[in-house]
């Protein structure tokens, strides 16, 4: 641990100064009668004859000898007492350390309290927490050498050491950017997913993203739960989500940079919240060229707890070749096609990963489909397309059903190297459909539908159930 902005325990540090001053000072008292009998004697040699020196010293050096003896007897007593006392006492609190030090990490391990930077991307577990006083930076607030159950700051004030005695209600931040405007960890909160949202320019991702946190909102409210938004620096998500309400899309993000879209929920009130985050980014980053490298350098992939990518189903060719001139401008196709996306992810992620050819990527990903308003599509993949399939197989669910029909679509429309690399970068892809508007732009308020699915299948396969009607 880095030299900490606080005072050493006094079990840690002045404890052993004052018991080796206590043993010093013992066996000086002891030994002083000898010292002094010693000096006695060579005063007495300079004062009378030799022969009455030498009798005089035989008897003085037998009553010296008693007497050291006698000294250095008590002195080991002593010593044995004072370290014995010492050690059972240092065993105590040693073992009180280690224990409290253990149930934390246990706390922060079992309770997955981990947090990420929305201004650095870095993922951590412990914060720097500031000092309530004086702001000081203090690194890993644990019980240490510097206090067990609370440490000193230097300017005088108490700070607790652990989570359980109230070290989650400190101001904390990022470890690494140490950033105290954007990177300010959410009090009492623990980051229990962090998605971030794959897609070309156009596909739709900014809408999704809106309009999968509002329906999120809506279902935890209506289940009980209490939610928070968390608004960032550059948090464009009441303003999307107005525009959404109103019949107006989103504008495309235009940052080269993941952009989070925090939100957080809990089950009583008092409860750790759990923060669920969506990240951005402009769809210009999986294109081929010049911005290839904004998304190779975002290390916030590199600790996603799983992906979803949204795919306009007019960016496979051979749909759109079947489509009206109309029906395309009306709902503007995406200008990447799935595999030049899939692509750019799949390198990025092989490089964090150093996963190399045969290596799987672990994180789940969500492939969801947009656009499903369009009549065309919803014949075959949306919801007239799910009720005619569930009524020929009752047993199967609307999310089986779901997954099998996207995988017929882009079967139907040649896109098996598609599918063939999801399968072989992913150990595990789910389909999807929505639609982020519900319909075309026309001035009406927006309907969307199947935006909160995807994120709540994630959230699930992170041990993060949740039961909403």
């Amino acid at each position: 641990m880095s030299k900490q902005p606080a005072v050493v325990s006094y079990f840690f540090g002045e404890g052993y100064s004052d018991v080796a001053g206590a043993l010093k000072m013992s066996w000086d008292t002891a030994l002083k009668p000898c010292k002094n009998e010693v000096k006695r004697i060579s005063e007495f040699f300079r004062r009378k004859n030799f022969l009455i020196a030498i009798l005089s010293t035989v008897f003085d050096l037998v009553v010296f000898l008693f007497m050291t003896l006698i000294g250095i007897a008590v002195s080991c007593v002593i010593s044995a007492v004072l370290l014995t006392f010492f050690a059972l006492a240092m065993s105590v609190i040693y073992i009180l350390f280690m224990i409290l030090k253990s149930i934390d990490y246990l706390y922060c391990v079992g309770r997955r309290l981990s947090s990420k930077c929305p201004k650095c991307q870095m993922k951590f577990m412990y914060p720097v927490y500031l000092c309530p006083s004086c702001g000081a930076n203090h690194d890993k607030l644990v019980p240490s050498k510097y206090g067990i159950m609370k440490r000193r700051c230097l300017c005088g004030k108490k700070i607790p050491t652990s989570f359980i005695n109230g070290r989650h209600k400190l101001t904390a931040i990022c470890p690494y950017c140490r950033n105290t405007k954007s990177a300010v960890v959410e009090k009492n909160s623990r980051d229990i997913c962090c998605v971030p949202v794959i897609g070309g320019r156009y596909s739709g991702k900014t809408c999704f993203i809106s309009s999968s946190i509002a329906a999120l909102e809506d279902k935890f409210r209506a289940n009980g739960w209490y939610f928070e938004h968390l608004y960032g620096i550059n948090d464009e998500y009441e303003e999307n989500i107005k525009g959404i309400r109103n019949g107006v899309c989103p504008l495309p993000t235009s940052s080269m940079r993941l952009k989070y879209y925090r939100f957080a929920v809990k089950r009583k009130k008092k409860s750790i919240k759990n923060i669920i985050t969506l990240c951005d980014i402009g769809g210009n980053a999986y294109s081929q060229g010049k911005y290839t490298q904004d998304v190779t350098d975002q290390v916030g992939f590199s600790y996603a707890d799983g992906l979803l990518m949204v795919i306009d189903p007019l960016s496979i060719a051979e749909f759109r070749q079947e489509l009206s001139s109309q029906s395309i401008k009306k709902y503007k196709p995406s200008e990447n096609t799935v595999d030049d996306v899939l692509t750019i992810v799949e390198d990025t992620l092989n490089n964090m990963f150093n996963l190399g050819y045969t290596g799987k990527i672990k994180t789940r990903l969500a492939v969801v489909f947009t656009k499903c308003d369009m009549p065309e599509l919803d014949d075959m993949i949306g919801d007239t397309a799910i009720k005619r399939y569930k009524a020929a197989n009752p047993r199967e669910s609307i999310e089986e059903i779901q997954n099998k029909l996207c995988i017929q679509f882009l079967q139907k429309y040649n896109e098996h190297n598609f599918l063939n690399s999801l399968s072989s970068v992913f150990k595990e892809v789910r389909f999807f459909t929505s639609s982020p508007l519900g319909h075309c732009p026309d001035g009406q308020k927006f309907a969307p539908s199947g935006v909160a699915e995807p994120v709540l299948w994630l959230l699930a396969e992170n041990n993060f159930k949740v039961n909403l009607k």
